[in-house]
């Protein structure tokens, strides 16, 4: 085995540098270097850059959930599906603006290193060394909607937001909305995106009681 010392530091780019500085990425195999390895918080967003983020940021889709964040002072945010990773930190931003001094929550699912060719890559390390930049409560969850649910519907009770983006498995989220009233309280919001870039569908919790009533006398019908 190496040295301590050549375990603990390695050359690059001519300088020695921390190895705990580096992550390595599980698809490439590569050394990553962390954006913020000893976790300190950036700089609130500004009234400005929420404001840039809420009507001119790119996909135009995600400015409603910008302002639903702001309106509602929501801090614990469930995500399927992160994209390219960009949209958690803005919503995470957003909410810590807003949120007071109530701390956040956040909880993103998503293949990550799974992912298939069409989905563009997400390693699961790059997009939690973004999160480390936030002072928040963050959690990642590799895999789908079938998946994941049951495992984290009993521990996040009482979440104030759930964005689901397009690309899930209709079949397999009409077999999960089950778990979902455990989660949500009665201001709690559900938004959920059928078409890539397409605009989100708000649904509340008694919305989403009425979905699961319906999947349960469809299922007892057929029993």
């Amino acid at each position: 085995m190496a040295s301590d010392s050549a375990n603990d530091r390695i050359k690059r780019n001519g300088l020695l540098v921390r190895y705990k500085e580096y992550a390595v990425d599980s698809a490439t195999g590569k050394l990553l270097k962390l954006t913020n390895p000893k976790g300190y918080p950036v700089k609130p967003i500004s009234t400005l850059q929420y404001l840039r983020l809420a009507n001119f940021s790119t996909p135009g889709c995600d400015r409603q959930i910008y302002k639903l964040i702001k309106k509602n002072s929501f801090r614990s945010i469930i995500e399927f599906g992160l994209e390219d990773g960009n949209r958690c930190i803005s919503m995470l931003k957003v909410a810590q603006k807003y949120a007071g001094s109530m701390g956040i929550r956040y909880t993103g699912v998503d293949s990550f290193d799974a992912r298939n060719e069409t989905q563009g890559s997400l390693p699961l390390i790059q997009i939690h060394r973004k999160l480390q930049e936030i002072e928040a409560k963050t959690q990642l969850v590799p895999g789908d909607i079938a998946s994941s649910i049951p495992r984290i519907a009993n521990s996040h009770v009482r979440t104030d937001l759930i964005v689901i983006s397009a690309g899930f498995d209709p079949a397999a989220l009409e077999n999960s909305w089950f778990y979902f009233p455990r989660m949500l309280h009665s201001s709690s919001l559900v938004l959920v995106q059928k078409s890539e870039n397409g605009s989100f569908e708000a649904m509340n919790r008694h919305q989403i009681e009425k979905i699961t009533e319906s999947h349960a006398g469809t299922r007892r019908r057929a029993a």
